[in-house]
């Protein structure tokens, strides 16, 4: 396994045009997002569409493209491998559909942003007072961390995604990453075949 990607090189910058229509719309919701949250949306692209996962390789062989690595969090890599981030319409759309008003969720004032790659955990930041800003992983079930529904795992979303590794895939080791090239235009690598 091999780090080809660290932190902040997993997201797209947002283009200028996307950053003014975001700040129209956080005008418009109902939630006021904490000040490094905030900074932090308008500065990268993300959603469900938008993956961070998105290093692909074309396996000639088979005629398939799959993906070369996953991006993991390293300060609990067992636990925590990182699957989408949710935009701001997703993450509110998300909050309503799968917590009541009386949940936990809504008195701790606490937005899901993403969710690790198997859908159990989902990612959360603090809009309150006393949680602003602060990350958190909410386990259902409490099996993130034994007895604990929320837990505490970063102090704001830079600190957290400081943590994140895109590591190659343990079943990708017959391939020779410097032999990876992409074509103008392809958004997928290609294995440069001996000539």
């Amino acid at each position: 396994m091999e780090i080809l990607k660290r932190s902040f090189a997993n997201f797209r910058p947002r283009d200028l045009e996307e950053s003014i229509e975001l700040e129209a719309f956080i005008k418009k919701i109902d939630i006021v997002l904490p000040p490094l949250y905030s900074a932090f949306v308008k500065s990268f692209a993300f959603s469900r569409e938008e993956n961070l996962i998105s290093e692909q390789v074309f396996i000639k062989v088979h005629n398939y493209k799959s993906y070369l690595g996953h991006v993991y969090y390293l300060p609990d890599k067992e636990k925590l491998l990182i699957g989408d981030f949710f935009s701001i319409e997703e993450s509110l759309s998300i909050r309503n559909r799968l917590y009541n008003i009386n949940d936990d969720v809504f008195s701790k004032k606490l937005l899901p942003i993403g969710e690790d790659s198997t859908g159990h955990f989902i990612i959360m930041v603090g809009c309150g007072n006393d949680n602003q800003d602060k990350i958190f992983i909410e386990s259902g079930d409490e099996s993130f961390v034994a007895g604990e529904r929320f837990t505490l795992i970063a102090n704001d979303i830079f600190e957290f995604v400081r943590g994140f590794a895109f590591i190659t895939r343990d079943d990708m080791d017959d391939i020779k990453y410097n032999r990876l090239y992409r074509n103008w235009g392809e958004d997928f690598w290609r294995v440069r075949e001996d000539v």
